[in-house]
């Protein structure tokens, strides 16, 4: 799934059959309907939101705005996890997820070097193939998710034709915060209000707000 996010609301969400999303670029609607925050860790999260601040921050000095947060969820088998971020990649998720469940006690995790692989999984990719976009890639709490996110769309400048767009539109809505198309430093406060929102993982987990993520009732021994 790709999502287009600006941190707005009108006019931001596309219709679709939910049996044809192959090609479909989503938006923030679609994605507080569907995801409602990315699912990182906590450090992962800070990371994230350190690397996008300093981006954001620069195109609002260039007077730039109606750039968009890209996120792609994409799903991958153990295989492809596993090449992407290391053996010990479930145990590391599975003790993510006790942290924010306040579980602090040391836990019994098999030694995943010496698991053996499901034999119908094959990595689809060769890891050079995706080392330039690497450092774009972050793995999600669901263990075999993966993100790639991005500023994109950062060229436009707060213009008369984007002055005029916030003014018409500022007539269909209360909250004038709603509307896209915002002057910069607007822009810059509100894609960052958002971001942190998104990526709030422990509160929406600890609240039970995020569908089908199952968190982990039992130890393995």
């Amino acid at each position: 799934l790709k999502y287009d996010l600006k941190g707005s609301r009108l006019d931001r969400k596309v219709e679709f059959n939910p049996a044809e999303v192959e090609g479909k670029v989503f938006k923030d609607n679609n994605f507080r309907e569907i995801e409602k925050v990315i699912l990182l860790s906590e450090t992962d999260s800070e990371k994230v939101r350190d690397i996008l601040q300093t981006d954001a921050a620069f195109l609002f000095e260039q007077g730039i705005m109606d750039y968009s947060l890209l996120v792609v969820k994409m799903q991958m088998n153990t295989k492809e996890v596993k090449t992407l971020f290391g053996n010990n990649h479930f145990n590391n998720i599975q003790k993510e997820i006790r942290k924010i469940q306040g579980k602090e006690e040391p836990i019994i995790v098999q030694d995943e070097e010496n698991e053996e692989e499901p034999n119908n999984e094959e990595i689809r990719f060769k890891i050079e193939d995706v080392t330039n976009i690497r450092k774009y890639m972050w793995p999600s709490l669901r263990p075999t998710n993966v993100y790639i996110l991005a500023i994109i769309d950062f060229f436009q400048l707060y213009n008369i034709k984007k002055k005029g767009e916030t003014f018409l539109k500022s007539f269909k809505v209360e909250n004038k915060n709603d509307i896209s198309s915002q002057p910069p430093k607007e822009y810059f406060t509100r894609f960052l209000d958002n971001l942190y929102l998104i990526t709030d993982s422990k509160s929406l987990l600890n609240q039970k707000e995020v569908e089908g993520f199952q968190v982990i009732e039992n130890d393995k021994q």
